[in-house]
C-alpha cells in the first residue's frame, strides 16, 4: 500500500514471511557480496521494522543472531579481505547493535 507521505512501504507481514523463507534456505560459507546485499537489506527501514516486531517468532530472531555471526565470519575471513574492510566492519556493527543485543529482543 500507499502511505500519506506517498512513499511505498512494504507490508511488514510480507518482509517477516520473505526472510523467515531467507533463513530457512541459505547455507554458509557466504560470499562478501551476499553479506553485503543482505545486511544492507538487513538495515532498512521496513526490515529492522519487521525483524524486530513482536510478531516475529522468537526463535527467528535467534537465526538472524546466528547469521550475523556467520556474516562476519564470512567478512573477516581471510580470503575476502579487502580495501572497503572498514565499510563491511560498520555494516556488522551496525546489524549487531540493531539485533543482537538483548534490550532489542523483548520488543
Amino acid at each position: 500500500g500507499r502511505g500519506s507521505s506517498g512513499s511505498s512501504e512494504m507490508d511488514s507481514a510480507l518482509v517477516r514471511y520473505f526472510f523467515t523463507g531467507i533463513l530457512e534456505i541459505v547455507r554458509p560459507p557466504f560470499s562478501l557480496v551476499f553479506v553485503r546485499a543482505l545486511g544492507g537489506l538487513m538495515m532498512k527501514g521496513p526490515f529492522v521494522d519487521a525483524l524486530q516486531s513482536k510478531h516475529f517468532e522468537h526463535s527467528k530472531r535467534g537465526q538472524i543472531v546466528q547469521l550475523i555471526d556467520l556474516f562476519e565470519a564470512a567478512a573477516t575471513g581471510d580470503v575476502q579481505k579487502i580495501a572497503s574492510w572498514e565499510e563491511d566492519e560498520s555494516l556488522l556493527s551496525m546489524l549487531k547493535s540493531t539485533y543482537c543485543s538483548s534490550s532489542n529482543n523483548n520488543k
